[in-house]
């Protein structure tokens, strides 16, 4: 299978959360698109995890987390028009999950459990395309391609206990003063 593979720099960092989204386009007809997508890949593995489409007999899309964490989830539908995905790596919740517009909103897939040591081997971002058929397949088109980390910041949550704190004192004296 051609693939095309994008190092990520430097190892992963385990304080921030890994995206990758992009927009897809499948094609239904004959030729159909089928056995194409797009992975976080891991050292070792081809496919860590990502978004792969598959026409054998439903046209689907599969959120395909088997790499990191051991889980696939099946979404029918997102053939023929533009449509939008995203994989979110997130080892600070400790979880895995994806993103999908098929024009109706943005929708999730169940949120699957990290495995961090299958997150140590992040390495790259991969496009792939299946053509061992010519003529029964067509790959599918992605563009948009963008990988972000973002690391929290440890004042946003200052603020949020802060605001959390003055709330309930401010409660406190409001309650005192109804009882008095």
């Amino acid at each position: 299978m051609p693939s095309v593979k994008y190092v990520l720099p430097g190892t992963p960092d385990s304080n921030a959360v890994y995206t990758l989204s992009f927009d897809a386009y499948a094609y239904s007809g004959s030729p159909r698109s089928h056995n194409a997508g797009v992975y976080f890949g891991l050292v070792g593995n081809l496919f860590g995890i990502g978004w792969f489409m598959d026409s054998n007999s439903t046209n689907l899309w599969h959120f395909d987390a088997r790499g990191i964490c051991g889980s696939i989830q099946d979404i029918v539908g997102g053939y023929d028009k533009k449509v939008t995905f995203s994989v979110v790596i997130d080892p600070i919740k400790r979880e895995v999950y994806g993103t999908y517009n098929f024009g109706s909103g943005t929708m999730y897939t169940n949120h699957f459990a990290l495995d961090l040591a299958n997150f140590a081997n992040l390495e790259s971002v991969i496009i792939f395309q299946d053509y061992r058929s010519p003529g029964a397949y067509l790959g599918g088109d992605f563009d948009n391609l963008l990988a972000t980390t973002t690391v929290p910041e440890p004042g946003t949550c200052i603020l949020i206990l802060f605001g959390l704190l003055m709330s309930s004192r401010w409660m406190r004296r409001s309650c005192r003063h109804e009882l008095h």
